[in-house]
């Protein structure tokens, strides 16, 4: 049954438009869209070890909460699994999953998943068909995104090690699977769109459908930032949007901790900072590196102390692959 299925997953990193292309994708007929996270893959160790009841629950609340799924079909996902014998926890999933997609008449489903890009080997394990679709953003973009939200300052260097973990990862995927994964910058699909969903169509074996170029409101959380340009398509307005949101010093942090290779494979263009930074930038720059690396120690640390067997394996996975 694994060996058949041809599950998408959007893996790029937080902030780079995962939401608004799992959405746009969703208005295919053949496909239903999980718009919030996924995370079976993050906690499958965990769940493979449990015994059949327990892991059949476990395996239908990871389906609802990765989006669409309400409390009802949670049930029914449950209640089938418990009638089919034999199956292992990856069938069960895509089961789960198929089902949610069979009852709006989808015959394929596609994730939001952004943890994902370092679970690459198990996903095409499980699912060699499966396509994974990686969306990378300028980071300076990143940031502003982040400073926005207002916790700019304890997060700043956790999400540039993401974006430059993420990144490096995707390159090396690429290489290694070119038939399993493809990187898309989000600039492109909003600049672009109906070039890069012919692509994405393409790569991942559906019909190009132009309802999949539109976009209505798409992350809540963000109101208004979020909202459809002109007739429904990607709103420009968040593209290299950083100089009104970043000061100098903002700026030498992100230039500070973000990786020259990818950013030079992804972004040759970008700008210089439009003014030298001075001593007094670079040490307040300083400053918020390490507030920001204390506060993702801390937090580390908290989920030490509350799941100690899966935050081990999710660092392992992101620090030693």
């Amino acid at each position: 049954m694994t060996s058949e299925s041809r599950p998408i997953y959007i893996i790029g990193r937080q902030h780079c438009g995962n939401t608004m292309l799992a959405t746009m994708l969703g208005h295919h007929p053949d496909l239903y869209a999980f718009t919030n996270e996924g995370n079976f893959f993050e906690h499958v160790e965990s769940i493979r070890s449990q015994e059949r009841r327990e892991q059949i629950r476990s395996i239908a609340r990871e389906i609802r909460r990765g989006g669409g799924a309400e409390r009802q079909t949670e049930e029914e996902i449950v209640a089938c699994l418990r009638e089919k014998e034999g199956l292992n926890a990856f069938d069960r999933y895509i089961v789960g999953k198929d089902i949610v997609a069979a009852k709006q008449g989808a015959s394929r489903w596609v994730q939001k998943a952004t943890s994902y890009v370092f679970q690459v080997e198990s996903i095409l394990q499980a699912f060699p068909d499966a396509k994974l679709l990686f969306l990378i953003r300028n980071p300076l973009d990143l940031a502003a995104s982040i400073k926005r939200r207002g916790y700019y300052q304890h997060h700043i260097w956790r999400t540039m090690w993401g974006w430059n973990t993420g990144v490096q990862k995707a390159l090396t995927w690429m290489e290694k699977y070119p038939e399993s994964i493809q990187a898309y910058r989000y600039e492109d699909l909003v600049e672009e769109t109906d070039s890069v969903i012919r692509d994405i169509s393409d790569f991942c074996g559906i019909d190009f459908d132009p309802r999949c170029t539109k976009v209505q409101h798409v992350n809540p959380s963000e109101d208004p930032y979020s909202r459809a340009g002109e007739e429904g398509r990607p709103d420009k307005s968040r593209m290299y949007y950083y100089p009104d949101v970043l000061n100098n010093t903002d700026e030498v942090a992100v230039r500070t901790l973000v990786s020259s290779s990818p950013l030079d494979a992804f972004y040759p263009s970008l700008p210089p900072p439009p003014e030298e930074p001075t001593l007094k930038h670079r040490l307040r720059a300083a400053r918020f590196v390490l507030a920001s690396i204390g506060a993702s120690g801390w937090q580390h640390i908290k989920m030490l102390g509350s799941d100690p067997a899966h935050t081990v394996r999710r660092l392992k996975k992101r620090l030693v692959g």
